[in-house]
């Protein structure tokens, strides 16, 4: 099982575990990206290692993020990947057809998803979204197995 966590400028380090997270081999809290404001996202695997998005505001509470079609399955669900400044979320999510879709979730919660232009229809060849600036979402970027390309505005 593995943790996310936080270093201050101090060099104290804080952990931490999204609610519901699983606890076997291969589970746990991934925090991928923090903003100015402190407040971090990412992903855990819960027991079934079915995905889940999460927030972590600056104080310390997280929320869980699930996208509008996500599966629930093994390997499916939703992966957060980046927050800016305003608090927009990027991300993708694995429905239950194993086909990645990206979108973008707004500081008030709505989500929104989107497939990229000629993205393919497999988990190999997936549509993503790993990267937003403080304009909003970033150019659409093509995830594969092998590749990850990302642009921002």
């Amino acid at each position: 099982m593995y943790h996310g966590f936080l270093r201050a400028a101090n060099g104290a380090i804080t952990t931490f575990d999204a609610p519901g997270v699983g606890t076997g081999d291969g589970q746990g809290t991934t925090a991928v990206s923090l903003n100015a404001y402190g407040t971090i996202v990412g992903y855990y695997a819960d027991a079934s290692n079915a995905y889940h998005g999460f927030v972590r505001a600056a104080s310390g509470t997280i929320a869980t993020i699930d996208a509008p079609g996500a599966g629930a399955g093994t390997y499916q669900g939703t992966l957060t990947y980046s927050i800016d400044a305003a608090g927009t979320i990027a991300g993708f999510y694995i429905d239950s057809s194993t086909v990645s879709h990206g979108f973008v979730r707004a500081a008030s919660g709505a989500i929104i998803a989107f497939e990229a232009p000629g993205a393919g229809s497999g988990l190999d060849r997936a549509r993503a979204a790993p990267a937003s600036t403080i304009l909003g979402l970033s150019r659409d970027g093509t995830l594969t197995q092998t590749e990850r390309i990302t642009a921002s505005c």
